[in-house]
């Protein structure tokens, strides 16, 4: 009985708390943790001490706040993963106002899409 009335609250918790988002449109990058896109201070760590290979958001804290789940479609976070809900977990120099980076393990993944995907897109943010 116990495990019924768990599975039943956790599958309403989660019905309800993916109703509670907003959307917005934003200008859309795409980086790595490497020297080339964080510069040479770069330390694998992002602002709120993630590891950076890890997927993730660099956002603008004063529009979206660090801890902030996004759900950006067309980002891929691993095997059959694309635009599910990611943390936004980092700033950067260039990522002013309405502007989200992605996070991407390697330099050739962050290019690739950037190459292939829109300058601009509609994301959620979970409140």
């Amino acid at each position: 009985k116990t495990i019924g009335l768990t599975l039943v609250l956790l599958f309403g918790t989660a019905g309800a708390l993916e109703s509670k988002h907003r959307i917005m449109s934003v200008k859309v990058t795409a980086y790595c943790p490497c020297t080339v896109c964080c510069g040479s201070k770069a330390h694998g760590k992002t602002k709120n001490g993630r590891d950076a290979k890890l997927p993730g958001v660099a956002v603008d804290p004063k529009i979206i706040p660090l801890g902030t789940y996004l759900d950006v479609p067309g980002y891929p976070r691993g095997p059959n993963h694309n635009g599910s809900w990611v943390q936004a977990d980092d700033t950067g120099n260039g990522v002013k106002g309405k502007h989200i980076d992605l996070r991407f393990e390697t330099h050739e993944e962050a290019l690739r899409w950037a190459r292939t995907h829109p300058s601009t897109i509609s994301i959620r943010i979970w409140e």
